[in-house]
């Protein structure tokens, strides 16, 4: 399909949508963009005496690429019912020449009790030789919020998911997802909290019973600001996962720590430390899952020089081990340092730059797989008013890996640019 056929049809439809539900509790967005995803790298060695001439072309190619312009449209609708019940329906259409991508999304909130249901799909305009395929899912899901007395919250959460594809992928298949959420929680002071819950998910593959499996999480989660000065945000989990897999493959136990405290120290300036800890012990061990600690922390500054213009910056220390000496090739430290700026005009302008330079060092001392790289990482994630309701958002990602040996270098980047106008 033509792209320019695409305009005249998107034009057509916005203009029916504008005439015909434009209203108070309406609103309606129309934009055009463009997506990029690049990733260079290097073939080194590859055996091509039984590649036909297609796939040969496509193997010497240094850079795989996606690279293609999109409409999008967006209506959504809200409205008050009653006090405390609220109905609000969201729809999302994204257009390409390679495929058209449509979300609605509904939900209904009254009292304690929130319902929602989220349906997408996929549909290709021509069939090609990638695992790209079509799709559609559907999730439905109920929250339900009573208060039990004295701060106390009774916390119940249930949601199911099913996605079918319309082909066949080397990394496709159909299942269905449920999720079961229940706990207790407790609220004092202003904001502060802690959640003691119980959640379980399951999925269900119909075509391979091999890799379905069930996980069993114990979930507790502190927030608690004595003072303003003061925050502190913990979030722990416990979970253990039983797979279907011969040998107990996949079978594990899982702990999980994210920490974040944050100190004011004036009006203007905060210190964040932060500390990520992962530990996980399989069943049975092979090359790809393996006994390991994963652990990160990081200390940031953060200073706002003007109301709307903040400057922060700080290092982090990231670490990796495996808990046998035969897996231990993959073991890894890494230094990084990152910097940026958050710019923030009202609803003219916001902007999150951010920028990260550091070193990974793989600690064995004859590793055959893996290299030791200096990362360099750009951000950028902007959205501006340009004219009244007419406003272009940026979302940008460079991943750069320079490794000791060469052909092991990475490049990867991202692009979203997008120009949309705002009816309401």
């Amino acid at each position: 399909m033509k792209f320019h056929f695409l305009i005249q049809a998107f034009i057509i439809l916005g203009a029916s949508l504008w005439q015909s539900i434009l209203a108070d509790d309406t609103r309606i967005t129309l934009g055009i963009g463009y997506d990029q995803i690049a990733q260079g790298y290097y073939l080194n060695e590859i055996d091509t005496l039984a590649v036909d001439e297609d796939s040969l072309f496509k193997l010497r190619r240094t850079t795989d690429e996606i690279s293609t312009p999109r409409l999008k449209s967006r209506v959504v609708w809200n409205r008050d019912m009653a006090k405390g019940t609220t109905l609000e329906f969201d729809n999302l259409t994204l257009i390409s020449d390679e495929d058209i991508r449509n979300n609605i999304r509904g939900t209904f909130e009254t009292g304690h009790l929130e319902l929602s249901n989220e349906f997408e799909f996929r549909g290709l305009w021509e069939e090609d030789d990638s695992d790209r395929v079509g799709y559609l899912t559907n999730e439905i899901r109920a929250g339900f919020k009573p208060p039990l007395g004295r701060g106390f919250y009774m916390i119940a959460d249930e949601s199911f998911e099913i996605l079918r594809f319309d082909g066949e992928g080397l990394y496709t298949f159909d299942y269905n997802y449920n999720r079961l959420k229940i706990g207790i929680e407790k609220q004092f002071g202003w904001v502060d909290y802690i959640l003691l819950a119980y959640r379980n998910d399951i999925r269900n593959v119909p075509d391979s019973s091999r890799i379905n499996y069930a996980r069993h999480r114990a979930i507790m989660e502190l927030y608690w600001s004595p003072v303003s000065s003061i925050t502190l945000d913990i979030e722990n989990e416990i979970s253990r996962t039983e797979s279907n897999k011969e040998s107990n493959l996949d079978d594990r136990i899982q702990e999980f720590l994210d920490a974040e405290f944050i100190f004011r120290l004036t009006e203007r300036f905060s210190l964040d430390v932060k500390n990520l800890f992962e530990y996980t012990d399989y069943d049975t061990q092979d090359v790809v899952n393996f006994n390991s600690i994963y652990n990160v922390g990081s200390l940031e500054g953060s200073y706002e020089f003007i109301d709307g213009l903040e400057f922060n910056a700080g290092p982090s220390y990231t670490i990796f081990w495996s808990e046998s000496v035969i897996f231990e090739e993959q073991d890894y430290e890494q230094f990084a340092l990152e910097y940026g700026f958050d710019i923030s005009l009202g609803d003219r302008l916001w902007c999150d730059i951010s920028h990260t330079y550091g070193k990974r060092d793989y600690t064995h001392e004859n590793s055959e797989f893996y290299t030791d790289y200096t990362l360099n990482e750009l951000d950028i994630l902007g959205d501006i008013k340009i004219y009244k309701n007419l406003r272009l958002n940026l979302i940008l990602s460079i991943d750069w890996e320079n490794h000791t040996i060469k052909d092991d270098d990475n490049r990867l980047s991202l692009l979203n640019i997008g120009l949309d106008y705002h009816f309401r």
